[in-house]
């Protein structure tokens, strides 16, 4: 079942998950990992051509649409650890 991953595969998603693994939970986790992938496998052999997207042709989603508040820019940006432009500061992730 571990021919599905490598180890530096799993150590790899762990890296840009952020997340710091021992060599032990490495070896856990391509195993877990592998037999996810194995039930993935499985979902791909369901035929779900006749499966709608949505229940009975409605959407249980509203439309996105801006709509006003009564909530102060303060009060929403008053918690953020750190502010640009008057708005919320979010570490970057992706690398180029």
């Amino acid at each position: 079942m571990t021919d599905a991953l490598s180890l530096d595969q799993v150590r790899r998603v762990a890296q840009l998950a952020k997340l710091p693994l021992s060599d032990e939970e490495a070896v856990r986790f391509r195993d877990e990992l592998a037999r996810i992938l194995v039930f993935m496998k499985e979902l791909d052999a369901v035929d779900v051509a006749t499966v709608g997207n949505e229940p009975e042709g409605r959407s249980p989603l509203r439309r996105d649409e801006p709509t006003p508040s009564d909530a102060k820019r303060e009060a929403l940006l008053g918690g953020a650890p750190k502010l640009v432009q008057e708005g919320f500061a979010v570490p970057k992730v992706l690398e180029r």
